[in-house]
């Protein structure tokens, strides 16, 4: 899984022993297909390129972060 947060980088999803990453559903509604929750997660710069900003981090941490999605078939 790549994400690009930091404008032009790529980074990969990677647990590291020092973080805890997670995924916790809090809500499920089956009658409106929804689902909500909370993460934390960390992802390392992949090194497949350089950086375009020297500036950008290696690592990016995500804490306390919360989603909430509509189901769709």
């Amino acid at each position: 899984m790549l994400d690009a947060d930091v404008y032009g980088e790529k980074y990969q999803f990677q647990n590291i022993s020092e973080f805890e990453s997670s995924i916790q559903l809090k809500k499920e509604d089956n009658n409106c297909q929804k689902i909500s929750g909370t993460f934390q997660g960390s992802f390392v710069f992949n090194g497949t390129h350089k950086l375009i900003d020297p500036n950008s981090p290696d690592t990016l941490f995500f804490t306390n972060g919360t989603f909430e999605s509509e189901l769709f078939h």
